[in-house]
């Protein structure tokens, strides 16, 4: 039974949640585990495209470096409160993207899904300017970016 609402029934979009956990069930991890594993594979992922995509479109490799910049730099939480973390006043708090992918939530896995998607376009756009590899692209772009109304409210 769903705990909430006991109806069985939860409207709240929960697809990389139940990707999760079938991982869970076939690995035999922890849920736990499950999550962070996943989670940083998703950011890693990103991470490599963005220093990719910086490189293939500017054409000079030593800026791919900065696919990881924003990691790096995180929150500035460290130099603005001599923290790691920051204190929020409040819940309604509109996050850096930097800041969300901390969490590794279905938010952080849509966010990574997304940019996977517009990173694919940017070097498409860049690279082969040929329309049969455009459609093929943004078409599996726009699938990808569809499917992530299913995996958080946020994602859009």
């Amino acid at each position: 039974m769903e705990p909430f609402t006991e109806t069985g029934v939860i409207n709240y979009p929960h697809l990389y949640y139940r990707v999760l956990g079938a991982i869970a069930h076939v690995t035999g991890l922890s849920p736990s585990a499950t999550w962070t594993v996943v989670g940083i594979g998703l950011v890693v992922v990103l991470t490599v495209a963005v220093s990719a995509t910086v490189a293939l479109v500017t054409r000079n490799h030593w800026l791919a470096f900065t696919g990881s910049l924003v990691l790096m730099l995180g929150t500035f939480s460290t130099f603005i409160s001599g923290q790691w973390s920051t204190t929020l006043d409040s819940h309604a708090v509109l996050w850096g993207a930097f800041a969300v992918l901390f969490t590794l939530n279905g938010e952080a896995a849509a966010l990574c899904i997304a940019s996977l998607a517009l990173l694919a376009l940017v070097v498409v756009a860049v690279r082969f300017p040929h329309l049969r590899v455009w459609m093929i692209v943004g078409t599996i772009a726009a699938m990808l970016i569809g499917i992530l109304g299913n995996v958080q409210t946020y994602a859009f």
